[in-house]
């Protein structure tokens, strides 16, 4: 199976599912969803793209030459649709439950979980500063230290939101990120794609590597965060113009 195939049978359908549903069904925060949704697209292809091109040239992760269309630097072109994709296939699912669950308001006294979260971030991120010279933390490292700035940023802005909004915001990160994990499994052990023995930390889930898994769980929080914190701030600005005026 090539990369273009894998996208065409386990990725694409999800989004179109997702996108006819979108702009099938009326919600109060469609148009910001929308915006918000451009926005993660646009940052998930750019943050992604120096990051991922580093982990290719240094054979942290390789592809079968003969399973890709070429390549953009030293990532397959077909990466980047993936970078696309997931985000879309994530955020449409988000939006799916928000139309089904109301989105609560950043409210509640929640601040000391939210800075307790928010320290324990800043570890993690440190602790992957530390990990990363050790080879077989490498993978491991460089996941922590490129994802935690992003999760430090939504949770230190409004953590109370994600706090207040835990049973979609959970629903929405776990059922996608099981999904990709399974499908990624399947792309390894098709070649598609191949993780280093080396720079891993051999640690298996299902067969599939821990560093891979962790991988699509902080993909999807950033979009999960990110569209519940669009709607919970939204939905608090309205309530604020029009039944808190004095």
């Amino acid at each position: 199976m090539t990369y273009l195939n894998f996208l065409v049978i386990f990725v694409i359908p999800l989004v179109i599912v997702g996108w006819i549903y979108f702009f099938k069904t009326q919600y109060i925060s469609k148009s910001l969803i929308k915006v918000g949704l451009l926005i993660l697209v646009f940052l998930a292809v750019i943050y992604t793209t120096p990051w991922d091109n580093y982990l290719v040239k240094n054979e942290i992760w390789w592809y079968g030459p003969d399973r890709v269309l070429g390549t953009l630097g030293f990532v397959p072109i077909e990466e980047y649709f993936f970078f696309v994709l997931q985000t879309l296939a994530t955020g449409f699912w988000t939006y799916f439950l928000m139309t089904k669950i109301k989105v609560k308001l950043m409210s509640g006294n929640f601040y000391n979980l939210q800075w307790m979260v928010t320290l324990l971030l800043f570890f993690v991120f440190f602790l992957g500063v530390y990990l990363i010279s050790i080879d077989r933390f490498r993978y491991l490292s460089l996941i922590l230290v490129w994802a935690t700035p992003v999760l430090l940023l939504q949770w230190g802005v409004g953590g109370r939101a994600l706090i207040q909004n835990g049973f979609i915001y959970l629903v929405a990160l776990f059922i996608p990120s099981f999904y990709f994990c399974f499908i990624d499994l399947y792309a390894i052990e098709e070649s598609i794609w191949k993780i280093s023995p080396v720079l891993t930390t051999g640690v298996l889930l299902f067969k599939l590597p821990i560093e891979e898994a962790i991988f699509f769980f902080v993909t999807n929080l950033m979009v999960v965060q990110g569209l519940v914190l669009l709607v919970s701030m939204r939905n608090e600005k309205m309530v604020k113009k029009y039944f808190l005026k004095e």
